[in-house]
């Protein structure tokens, strides 16, 4: 099945580049055309398939249904438990369930006499199905109803199906000679019944079924898996378990997955909960499973691990998890594969290979039709063969080239699938125009560029690092309005001036990680008494915010804390230039981490209101004599971290501190002296 997915998707790209590059608009339709023909095959294909797996599905049920009838139960009303996978040997916890199974047990097990519609809400593959399929078979659930029956629907509803399904499991072997919705009806009236209707889609079909299912006010439960949340809502639930959030992004869902590994310890959370770090065994499973489904190929003879430069406890920042190239790539070395291989990503750190004395030859990538990620790792760019050596990769999605290449020499006008774009060095000084990738979410450029605002609006960027602040403009902020993370700075190669560019900022709506680096900043207390900063208006979703070299006062933080999501401030070296720092009342109301680095701070004033809900504090090169006392109330710390260039009397403070954490009770706060 792999190796058809595999060749599908090698047809469908072969087609897809030949429609980007061909150079007649007639040879272009044409490739459409056969790129449409493709996907109705597959469509054909896939509602067949669809349709025999449902089959399987439901011979599965009916055969659990009859071994259920022939093995009872003593009655006991339904307990709540863990959710066991497997037989009575080898049954494995299924972890992280345990609430919403509880849940559902205690709706199916309400004292009240009347029917019972539970249903759990949520996108598919995210475990409605098990966890529904874990109920069914609890034995107390078994013992506890007079009958018990699952059926599937899915998409494609057949009612005939359906009854003949329902019929199965409430009477094994029977004849079925009539009209079955009328016989479904007659075997479940004045029973307990518990019926499980998996993979609803739409309120008719709940209507068809619900005439089978009459409420005889004995305790009856019907338990619902849908996608549509209005499907569970038309039903009235009494109990409405949503397992994924309407709210909720796929990119909240990964999250809670990683957070889900890190409580497993599978995965190891950083200082500052973005990076994690992979346990061994975790890498080791994902290694072998890659080459088992061929994600990943090496040349024989070549250690995997030195092949692909991959180190142990890899870091993983969770900042690029909407990435989906980072999650669908094969992955191959340079140095292991052949210009033939079908590969999807590529990581080349090997040398040039010199051709005479001053000769460099030409790199393969383009024999590479169909990769979607390219990372170049050595720092040497032939400049006048990068057209040539990228120009047909129209699949790629990340691209990373390393440093001595002048941007403009990028072919961006064939790149249309890229989503992330890191240049380390670019020796270009003239205006970048990336408005001809549609697709670009993420882009890195060093030391700095400077970009001419877009025609139109792009909604898809979300995040440019090591932007001029000269570029900050109302129409560059207006025209990409989901931009979420923004790293300002001075690219000294450029002569030019931009009095007006600090308000500007004030379009960033969407913004929740700002880095200022290198840019000193007007007084904030100034422009903000002068009604230039209104911070009702200007960053309302600001979580992240990191400064170095900006020349503030410590007057400025007052602005500062009034903003009403931050949770996370920075001040790194040249930050802040003054001495003696005493916060406003009233300011910082959800900072949870505060890092102070390279810092001319000797007075700090500040009691636990200044700071009510700090979680963790770092500090490190800073003429601090003492942390303020009053951070001894503040009940939500957890950690104090003290780097290199603390003076002793600052290490001995934090010692005390934590002296009276521990008197009020919190065991659990750490001090780490470095």
């Amino acid at each position: 099945m792999m190796f058809m997915l595999y060749e599908a998707e090698s047809v469908i790209r072969q087609e897809l580049r030949a429609s980007y590059l061909n150079k007649y608009m007639k040879q272009r339709i044409q490739a459409t055309q056969r790129i449409r023909q493709l996907f109705i095959q597959g469509i054909s294909l896939t509602s067949y398939i669809k349709k025999e797996m449902l089959k399987v599905k439901n011979a599965y049920h009916q055969s659990n249904n009859s071994q259920n009838n022939n093995n009872p139960v003593s009655p006991t009303r339904p307990e709540r438990g863990n959710i066991m996978v497997g037989d009575s040997k080898s049954a494995i916890k299924m972890v992280g369930c345990d609430d919403v199974f509880n849940t559902i047990m205690d709706n199916l097990s309400l004292q009240s006499s009347k029917r019972v519609i539970v249903s759990i809400v949520g996108m598919g593959g995210i475990g409605k199905t098990t966890l529904a399929r874990k109920i069914y078979e609890d034995a107390s659930v078994i013992s506890w109803f007079d009958c018990q029956a699952w059926v599937t629907i899915s998409q494609d509803y057949n009612p005939t199906q359906v009854f003949q399904c329902l019929l199965h499991s409430l009477a094994p072997g029977a004849s079925h000679n009539y009209e079955l919705a009328e016989q479904v009806y007659r075997l479940l009236k004045h029973r307990r019944y518990l019926i499980v209707v998996d993979d609803i889609w739409n309120t008719d079909v709940l209507d068809d079924l619900m005439r089978c299912f009459q409420d005889d006010n004995i305790g009856s439960r019907i338990l619902l898996t849908t996608r549509q949340k209005n499907v569970a809502e038309y039903a009235d639930s009494e109990g409405f378990l949503k397992v994924l959030r309407s709210d909720e992004s796929l990119e909240g869902v990964a999250r809670r997955n990683i957070q889900d590994l890190v409580d497993r310890n599978l995965l190891i959370c950083g200082e500052r909960n973005d990076r994690y770090q992979m346990h061994d065994v975790l890498r080791e499973l994902a290694l072998r499973e890659a080459q088992k489904e061929n994600l990943l190929c090496f040349k024989k003879g070549y250690d995997i691990i030195s092949c692909l430069r991959w180190k142990r406890n890899q870091s993983i920042n969770s900042s690029h998890i909407s990435q989906p190239w980072s999650i669908q790539s094969r992955i191959c070395s340079y140095n292991s594969i052949t210009p033939t291989t079908n590969t999807s990503s590529l990581i080349d750190d090997c040398e040039w290979e010199h051709f005479g004395r001053n000769s460099r030859r030409l790199r393969v990538y383009a024999h590479f039709k169909f990769l979607r990620a390219l990372a170049v790792l050595d720092g040497e760019i032939n400049v006048h063969n990068i057209f040539l050596e990228i120009v047909g990769l129209v699949h790629l999605r990340y691209l990373s080239i390393p440093c001595g290449l002048n941007i403009q020499y990028l072919p961006l006008f064939m790149l249309r699938n890229l989503q992330e774009l890191q240049v380390p060095y670019s020796s270009s000084c003239e205006p970048l125009d990336i408005w001809g990738l549609p697709q670009l979410r993420n882009l890195c450029v060093w030391p700095g560029i400077t970009l001419v605002p877009p025609r139109s609006v792009h909604h898809n960027l979300e995040s440019i690092r090591r932007l001029d602040y000269r570029s900050c403009t109302k129409e560059l902020f207006l025209r990409i309005p989901n931009l979420r993370s923004l790293n300002l700075t001075t690219n000294h190669l450029i002569e030019c001036k931009a009095p007006n560019w600090f308000e500007s900022l004030v379009y960033l709506y969407k913004v929740e990680t700002l880095v200022v680096d290198d840019v000193v900043l007007p007084e904030f207390r100034t422009i903000y008494s002068m009604g230039m900063l209104s911070l009702e208006n200007c960053w309302p979703n600001l979580k992240k915010l990191s400064f170095s070299n900006t020349n503030l006062k410590w007057k400025d933080m007052d602005v500062v804390g009034e903003l009403s999501k931050l949770e996370d401030l920075t001040l790194n070296i040249g930050a802040v230039m003054d001495q003696k720092w005493k916060p406003k009342d009233g300011g910082f109301r959800r900072l949870k981490f505060l890092t102070i680095h390279s810092s001319l701070l000797q007075y700090w004033e500040a009691t636990s209101s200044h700071f009510p809900v700090l979680e963790k504090l770092v500090l490190g090169y800073i003429a601090l004599k003492e942390i303020p006392s009053g951070f001894a109330e503040i009940i939500t710390l957890k950690s104090i971290k003290l780097l290199n260039g603390c003076l002793e009397s600052l290490k001995s403070s934090a010692k005390r501190l934590q002296n009276e954490q521990q008197e009020y009770g919190n065991d659990t706060f750490v001090v780490d002296i470095f």
